[in-house]
Formats: structure tokens, sequence, C-alpha cells
């Protein structure tokens, strides 16, 4: 094999690349470049000892059709204190993720992979009940970290999408009732479905 045959592969793929992520409007005959716009909602979303429901929307932002923007907001309770000193409570926590996705073969398609970092900001309630206390201890929590998510997503036509989201990563700062844990692993495990406009 020469020389000569990456480079004309490499070139084919951007050529091929370029060319889906285009099209021309019938009417002006100008190359203008397709709209990729989705909203989802997870109707079950995991995170580490939470569980809860998410939505997020993501956006195309070049025009090769290989980077998006997406934004996810999740709700739900954190499950640690539930069983402690035979006490029922649910803390509830409030989960930020803005990031980015990189698809390596750009977004358009029916099935698609896609990788990329966010960045994780949780604000919630932290409780402590022990034997050792005779009342309640109820404060805040806060958490700062990055996280890698790993995407698969399907699409139905041109608007039903479904989606599985599994990240990993690691907080920087965790600090439950005013004492930080420092650094700890994060996780999380999405099902989505949504809508493309």
């Amino acid at each position: 094999m020469t020389l000569r045959s990456p480079l004309l592969i490499a070139a084919t793929f951007l050529l091929t690349t370029s060319t889906i992520a285009q099209h021309v409007d019938p009417k002006n005959k100008e190359l203008t470049h397709e709209k990729y716009e989705v909203w989802s909602i997870a109707p079950v979303h995991l995170f580490e000892s939470c569980i809860g429901t998410s939505i997020s929307y993501e956006r195309g932002i070049d025009a090769g059709g290989i980077v998006t923007y997406m934004l996810q907001a999740m709700g739900g309770v954190d499950l640690t204190k539930k069983y402690a000193s035979n006490r029922a409570t649910e803390d509830p926590i409030i989960f930020i993720m803005p990031g980015l996705k990189f698809y390596p073969t750009t977004r358009l398609g029916h099935t698609k992979y896609a990788v990329g970092p966010s960045l994780v900001i949780g604000a919630g309630q932290a409780s402590d009940y022990s034997s050792y206390y005779p009342s309640d201890r109820v404060g805040t929590r806060f958490l700062l970290g990055i996280m890698v998510n790993n995407s698969l997503n399907y699409q139905f036509g041109q608007r039903v999408y479904l989606g599985i989201d599994y990240g990993l990563g690691f907080s920087y700062i965790d600090k439950s009732r005013g004492v930080n844990s420092g650094v700890n692993l994060l996780n999380q495990l999405a099902f989505r479905m949504g809508y493309r406009f």
C-alpha cells in the first residue's frame, strides 16, 4: 500500500461527511446546513445512589454534523440514608449537566454513537440519622465534578428519538453538611425518548 491510498481514503471520508451534512435549498439553490435540535426526557435516570427523572436539550453547533451542545437537568432523590437507624428518608437533589457530544461518523443517520465531556453541578439536601444523636440532623449538599458520557442514539424517521446514555467521572467537590468528602466516583445511566425539530 502506498502513501496515496490512505490519503485518498481520508479525502473521500471528509468529502462524504460534508456532503451528507449539507443540502441545497430548492428555492434559492444555496447551500444550507441541516438543523439538529432534540428535546428528550428520561423517565428513569440513575445517578450515583440517586434515582429520578431528567430532561435534556441537544443542538448541533457545527456545519459538519460532528459536534453538538447538550444540557441536562435531573431531579431525584438520594437513597443513601433511606434505612439508616431504622428511619425512612429520601434526600431531594438536583443536577445540572452542560456538555458537548462528538459524533465520529456525524449525527446524521438512524443509529449513531457519541462521546463527550460534561460538567456536573449538584445541589440538594443531606441528612444524617444516627442512634447517637437525639434528633435528626439535616443540612445541604453541593457537588461539582466532570464526567465523560457515551451515548447510543436511534432515530425513527425524521422526528422520533430514542437514546441511552452512560457516564463515568469524578467529583472535585462533594460537600455534605459542611464536610467535603473530596474526590468520589460519579456514574449515570439514562434511557431517553424525545422529539427532533
